[in-house]
């Protein structure tokens, strides 16, 4: 074992990792696994339980930094993108959605990268990362992810990046009613894609815990987004850095509501906000408000 690998490895707990070297540096491969939460009950709210895993696995790699320059390494971001890394370490692999399958964790997993100056690993020619790996093969032949895509971003050729749901949430953009209700009760996430992907066929999904019953209702997320930034605290590991951004929360969660089987119940939750400033949460309003 080498002194960059004595460094990092008890930081690790458990983590999937592989090392690999390209150009005088090495990268550090780290895979977070996490177990799906199963389709959300009548009340309740979904939100992807990736952004639990992507969050932790960004505070251990913030540490590693930390703890590889302390020891004397000069650390250095990735100018890879990560799934040529994943593919020419074996890693992983692309899918068609431009998601990387993990041979173990199928598409259910965080990935973070990180690197130093310095050889520590086997080495790899650079010309293999500056050309696009290939799609898995087995996607030439499904296509149930661009069947299932509510917001039809997915297609033969890859994926629309502005048109997945995830990246309207992001946003908080929503151009048409329609784009508005693809959305569902996905409060943050969508999934739909990674659920039907055979990559996960054998993987588990396990219903909310009484944690996440106790986040995810529909009333307790109403009562923390319009308690303002105090109200987000409980959700700062779930949603990372948008539990500070209480205004486009709560305007993704009208569009929850609105989407609901329960849309009527909540309907005079928005009456305050029909002539709010911020563009966002005034349509999201005014669109729950006009449920009966």
């Amino acid at each position: 074992m080498n002194r960059f690998s004595e460094t990092v490895e008890p930081l690790l707990n458990g983590l999937e990792q592989v090392f690999i070297s390209v150009n005088g540096a090495t990268f550090l491969l780290l895979a977070a696994p996490y177990v799906q939460m199963a389709q959300p009950p009548a009340g309740f709210a979904f939100i992807d339980r990736y952004y639990i895993a992507s969050n932790h696995i960004y505070f251990v790699k913030k540490q590693l930094v930390t703890e590889l320059q302390t020891a004397g390494f000069e650390t250095l971001d990735c100018p890879y993108p990560y799934k040529h890394l994943a593919a020419a370490a074996g890693f992983g692999f692309p899918l068609r959605s431009t998601l990387i399958a993990h041979p173990k964790f199928g598409t259910r997993f965080a990935m973070e990268v990180l690197g130093v100056t310095g050889v520590f690993a086997d080495e790899i020619d650079e010309s293999v990362l500056r050309a696009h790996p290939p799609v898995h093969p087995f996607c030439e032949k499904c296509g149930k992810c661009i069947a299932v895509c509510p917001q039809k971003a997915l297609s033969e050729t890859g994926i629309e990046p502005t048109q997945c749901t995830r990246s309207r949430q992001e946003k908080c953009d929503f151009p048409t009613e329609q784009s508005s209700r693809n959305m569902g009760v996905n409060l943050w996430g969508c999934d739909l894609c990674q659920r039907v992907c055979p990559m996960n066929a054998k993987l588990p999904e396990t219903p909310m815990t009484a944690e996440e019953q106790a986040l995810f209702s529909f009333d307790a997320l109403l009562a923390a987004f319009t308690a303002g930034k105090k109200g987000l605290e409980p959700y700062r590991d779930i949603l990372g850095g948008n539990y500070l951004r209480p205004t486009k929360l709560l305007a993704l969660l009208f569009r929850v509501l609105a989407n609901s089987d329960r849309a009527g119940q909540y309907r005079e939750a928005a009456r305050p906000y029909l002539d709010h400033p911020d563009e966002r949460l005034r349509s999201a309003a005014q669109t729950l408000w006009q449920k009966d």
